[in-house]
């Protein structure tokens, strides 16, 4: 999940620099997006915290998809909630920040990825009028 958390950011990032016209604008032009990529990562805001309307967001952010596939298959642990070690388990931190499987994840992040290089290469074929 990290590695494909990353090749989404490197592709966002090579997607606006294709964009901008310097660096300077690159950075204003990032900044919105990177917004949302972390504070709508499932872990500062949590699908229980956000309200309805924004909610969306959520599934916009490759963290998202990262942050819950890790916590998922690292902090799984089995332990019920009855159980009286489950204050001390993984599985509390799950129900808390309500991580869940997303068998989706992974296809996702892959799409992001695919999406924002296309993107890319459109972006610096079109806006700086490249040959072909």
């Amino acid at each position: 999940y990290n590695l494909l958390a990353m090749f989404v950011f490197d592709a966002y990032f090579l997607m606006v620099a294709a964009i901008a016209n310097d660096a300077g604008d690159a950075q204003l032009k990032m900044m919105p997006g990177m917004i949302i990529f972390l504070l709508y990562n499932g872990f500062f805001v949590t699908k229980s915290d956000a309200e309805d309307w924004i909610a969306w967001l959520l599934y916009l952010s490759p963290l998202y998809y990262a942050i819950n596939g890790i916590a998922v298959n690292t902090l799984n642990d089995g332990v019920s909630s009855n159980s009286t070690g489950y204050l001390q388990s993984g599985q509390y931190v799950i129900d808390t920040y309500g991580f869940e499987e997303l068998p989706y994840g992974i296809p996702v992040l892959i799409a992001m990825a695919v999406f924002y290089r296309v993107m890319q290469a459109l972006a610096l074929k079109h806006m700086h009028n490249l040959a072909h």
